[in-house]
């Protein structure tokens, strides 16, 4: 399939430089990407890194203060890797005499000290502790100080169950310290907030046999002890093994890890209540439908775990297409690598599409972006039925006129035939509503009349046939599914493509084998960007080769200049040299000789 890797290459020291375009930037191969409409904020956890928190800008290195009014503890968390890792250091070194509890939320740190009043503040002109969301100068006294949402990115190793909200919880803290208990709901939401979890002494419950009970009204979570017998690894065993289940599951605080759950809880431990729950849980079991070159595929998401599960799955799905995190880390982009073909992502029979931001036909949609480009045409003129675009009769005979004018979503058009007043004056009304499987308006009928549900085109408009309600080439269309209720699905008229030579190529075909001119002139349009597009590529490959070329006669005059330097400095002429040498060396052979000679003269030289 390719890829849209840039080869580098080393143009200096340090220094890589593109020096190819990939196949889509040149020939439009890849269409542009099905962007997540949704924030898929994960939550926060005890192993999330401080690098990708803010959105990923990370949080600087340095030192905070932390101060109960009196003592200050300067805290270095530079060398902490993950929130956990903050967490255990603050922590751990709490003003002098006081005992300070951290606890990592779903979207932020929690600090809160049993005396003094505590304060945060930076160290040396840092930002640290801004950056944590915890920065409080004026202090809050004994309540918690409740940290900024640190807003994580999405990983590919984010957990599915983390993406679309946060599960209610509540943190017991038994007076023997290190026995902390983190208590939260199986499931993300807003459901079990509120809930009290409580302790109760049962004179008949042994160590080890606690038990943990559930009611709905009011909302609690009891768990009957043997006070001060009872350990907290026993409270934890009993919550996540109760018979029947409960909706809450227990851990220990990953702080207090180290005792292993070993110490005792009592009566006299506080009650708490859940919060913080937030969301929805994430639908893996129904999957998505991804339409392609007119071939659907079921996507099945029931086995994925994490976001890399989900791209791994979608890029191995055989529909051709190419799914990845978005460069913000916040959603899911997908894009069709086939070109001149229609492309879409629909429901499968729940909320998967939609929960990852990918249905590429909801209520937004625009009109004017239906039928690639050509909107939804609405009558306007003045015939005995008035400027309506199609008539929705009912399996009880019942029908009512559609008007599309003003219209400007698929929402708008759904709002319409929901509050038509003739629809709703008698009961029950007719239902427009996406479709539950694929893509398209879906119109449901429940008032089991002897007729069939159907929907006609009027005053030849063809508003009915660009929404998908009627096939191209009729007047009428009727559901044929068994009712009550009857069901009548639209098609998908709002399928993407690649922009691309190929795709102008193949659609050009098409209108001129159909004689379809708004077609054939949609298709010769791209083909001038298209063009134009592999114009400016050529210009943009050629100035990168340009760029390498000069790059590389620099480095040429470079090595000259270099070895021309060296030359003076370290280099000598061969001729000088030798002559140099041959004087010295006859210098020399005199002055051995001479000295040879007056080693030889004696007294009788002078007489």
């Amino acid at each position: 399939d390719g890829n849209e890797a840039h080869v580098p290459s080393y143009v200096n020291l340090d220094l890589l430089a593109d020096s190819n375009l990939h196949g889509s930037e040149v020939f439009g191969a890849i269409s542009e990407p099905v962007r997540g409409t949704v924030d898929l904020d994960p939550v926060l956890t005890w192993d999330t890194r401080l690098a990708d928190l803010r959105g990923g800008r990370g949080i600087s290195p340095g030192s905070i203060a932390i101060s109960d009014g009196t003592d200050t503890k300067i805290i270095d968390v530079s060398q902490a890797e993950t929130i956990g890792d903050l967490a255990r250091l603050i922590h751990a070194n709490p003003p002098a005499g006081r005992t300070l509890t951290v606890d990592v939320t779903s979207q932020g740190l929690v600090l809160q000290l049993d005396g003094g009043n505590l304060s945060v503040r930076e160290v040396g002109g840092g930002t640290t502790a801004f950056e944590l969301g915890i920065r409080n100068e004026t202090g809050v006294g004994t309540a918690p100080l409740v940290g900024a949402d640190l807003n994580p990115v999405l990983r590919l190793n984010t957990p599915l169950d983390n993406i679309l909200g946060a599960r209610a919880r509540a943190v017991v803290r038994p007076p023997l310290a290190g026995n902390d208990i983190v208590i939260e709901a199986r499931q993300p939401g807003s459901a079990y907030n509120g809930v009290e979890i409580s302790f109760y002494d049962d004179h008949t419950v042994l160590p080890g046999n606690e038990v943990a009970t559930y009611t709905p009204v009011p909302p609690q979570l009891r768990i009957n002890i043997a006070s001060g017998r009872s350990r907290a690894i026993d409270v934890i065993n009993a919550i996540n093994n109760a018979v029947p289940p409960v909706p809450f599951t227990a851990r220990l605080d990953p702080i207090d890890a180290p005792s292993g759950g070993e110490g005792t809880v009592d009566v006299s431990t506080p009650p708490v209540t859940t919060s913080g729950g937030r969301g929805v849980a994430f639908d893996r079991s129904a999957g998505l439908q991804i339409t392609n070159a007119g071939t659907t595929h079921v996507i099945s998401l029931a086995t994925a775990e994490t976001i890399e599960d989900v791209l791994s799955i979608l890029n191995g799905s055989g529909a051709g297409v190419l799914a990845e995190i978005n460069a913000q880390g916040t959603g899911i982009d997908v894009r069709s690598r086939i070109s001149g073909a229609g492309f879409s992502i629909g429901e499968n029979g729940g909320q998967t599409a939609t929960q990852l931001g990918l249905r590429t036909f909801t209520e937004d949609t625009r009109l004017a972006d239906l039928n690639f480009g050509r909107g939804v045409d609405d009558y306007e003129g003045t015939s005995p039925l008035g400027s309506v675009d199609f008539r929705i009769t009912r399996s009880d005979g019942v029908s009512f006129d559609i008007d599309v004018h003003g219209a400007q979503t698929i929402g708008d058009i759904l709002d319409r035939i929901n509050n038509d007043p003739v629809n709703l004056g008698t009961s029950p009304p007719l239902v427009a509503r996406l479709a539950q499987f694929g893509n398209g308006i879906e119109l449901v009928d429940s008032s089991a009349g002897p007729g069939t549900l159907t929907v006609t085109r009027l005053n030849h408009s063809s508003a009915a046939v660009d929404l998908g309600l009627v096939p191209a080439g009729q007047d009428t269309a009727a559901s044929t599914s068994a009712g009550p209720p009857y069901v009548l699905t639209g098609a998908d008229v709002h399928l993407l493509e690649v922009q691309g030579f190929f795709t102008a190529l193949s659609r050009l075909i098409d209108g001129l084998e159909r004689n379809d001119t708004w077609q054939v002139e949609r298709a010769m349009q791209m083909l001038d960007q298209s063009t134009t597009q592999l114009r400016f590529r050529q210009a943009e490959l050629g100035a990168r080769q340009q760029s390498l070329d000069v790059l590389q006669k620099r480095l040429d005059d470079e090595e000259v200049e270099l070895r021309s330097a060296m030359s003076q400095d370290y280099d000598a002429d061969i001729t000088e040299v030798v002559t140099n040498l041959t004087a010295r060396q006859l210098a020399y052979q005199a002055s051995l000789k001479a000295a040879a000679e007056m080693a030889q003269i004696t007294l009788l030289d002078y007489l």
